[in-house]
């Protein structure tokens, strides 16, 4: 009796959300510069920027399983009831930006991994570092993030010499 049910068909889980985008930002040192953005159809978007391990755009997929496990992680935490702010408790690190498409909403937390619960921080960074574990392809078009809006790449700014007054 066991066996045959340990042999029935596996069950597919409904996992509510339908993409995870996270950024981290610069910090006053070395901190990398990374999106990732992993949605329901298993596609996997990477961009790294200033000290990423992984420098460009790149594409790849998850496996289904991954996909499950991050659902679940992301509803331990409560996902949907976090704070969109999370204040800074140190004066330097890195800046979190999350949004999390579930169901028909949307979810946006500013964070810094500091001012976060460690369970969350644990799943952020998880998230986040994902990218060194998946096998990514690069890709020559750049990649549609909505993350990028409002972000400025401050390898692009430039800052005149001082007067001579």
């Amino acid at each position: 009796m066991i066996i045959g049910v340990s042999c029935g068909e596996p069950k597919v889980r409904l996992n509510s959300i339908r993409e995870v985008q996270l950024r981290s930002g610069m910090c006053m040192g070395e901190c990398p510069e990374i999106i990732v953005s992993i949605d329901s159809l298993l596609n996997y978007k990477f961009h790294g920027g200033r000290y990423a391990l992984k420098q460009g755009y790149f594409t790849g997929k998850v496996s289904q399983g991954f996909w499950d496990t991050l659902n679940m992680r992301f509803e331990q935490i409560h996902y949907q009831q976090l704070r969109n702010f999370y204040q800074e408790r140190s004066t330097d690190g890195p800046h979190w930006d999350v949004i999390i498409k579930y169901s028909n909403n949307t979810k946006y937390i500013s964070a810094s991994p500091s001012g976060l619960t460690d369970s969350v921080e644990s799943v952020f960074n998880t998230y986040l570092r994902s990218y060194t574990l998946t096998k990514l392809a690069r890709t020559n078009h750049s990649l549609n993030f909505d993350l990028f809006k409002g972000w400025v790449k401050t390898n692009d700014i430039k800052f005149p010499p001082p007067d001579n007054q």
